[in-house]
């Protein structure tokens, strides 16, 4: 493997809402092939999320999200085709239907460096192929990252993600696309062997219960440990 990136997250939720309380994440990002002109890449991410509604640290939620990748590079613009598949489960709770996507989509990414600040952006959009419960027809997504070295042990880094879904008006009634959003600025510290975020922002998430067609927004503050 020429690279792999994991990390975990941990956030502390203001939502107003006992179901979304904290949220927790690891992921692991790794090129099982790099050909020079291109990757073969996978992704893989669970999320909890936690309430306070049966005991003070309730997991409610389980999310699952998978992406494979295969990629060309164009003088310093990677354009890639994605297979991504999310499935949503509930946790000490009934849930007899499935709540699930599996989408095909096309995706671009490319850095930009000034000096020492560098920008990653990445866009995507595709074709949902399957799903279940959820009433989605297409899914477009975003990222944009930006970090800045402040002294070689500590940096300051901004992100804003955004995902955005089409809907099939037959299935739900809803004709008009759902958005989330996420913004998220901190410090990151340096180590030799990983890394730690610490940061804050605010965040919309589209059906954010996997069982209701409700939007959630809260804002946050937590810690990423990763690798470097």
């Amino acid at each position: 493997m020429s690279r792999a990136d994991f990390y975990i997250t941990i956030s502390k939720l203001s939502s107003g809402d006992r179901r979304f309380d904290w949220n927790g994440r690891v992921a692991g990002d790794i090129d099982v092939i790099d050909y020079v002109k291109g990757r073969t890449s996978l992704f893989a991410e669970y999320e909890v999320v936690m309430g306070n509604e049966l005991r003070p640290f309730d997991p409610n939620q389980g999310n699952y999200v998978l992406d494979g990748s295969t990629s060309w590079r164009f003088g310093g613009i990677e354009v890639a085709g994605v297979f991504h598949h999310l499935s949503r489960h509930l946790s000490d709770r009934p849930k007899v239907e499935a709540v699930a996507i599996n989408s095909l989509e096309g995706r671009i990414q490319k850095r930009f460096q000034h000096e020492d600040t560098t920008l990653d952006v990445r866009g995507g959009l595709g074709k949902v192929i399957q799903h279940s419960f959820l009433d989605y027809s297409w899914r477009g997504s975003g990222d944009l990252t930006a970090r800045h070295p402040l002294t070689p042990r500590l940096g300051w880094f901004g992100r804003t993600t955004f995902e955005i879904f089409g809907t099939d008006a037959s299935i739900a009634g809803r004709s008009e696309p759902q958005p989330s959003g996420r913004l998220e600025t901190g410090i990151r510290l340096n180590g030799s062997k990983g890394t730690v975020d610490l940061f804050g922002g605010w965040e919309h998430v589209a059906d954010a219960y996997p069982v209701e067609r409700n939007g959630r927004n809260w804002v946050f503050a937590g810690f990423r440990l990763g690798t470097r």
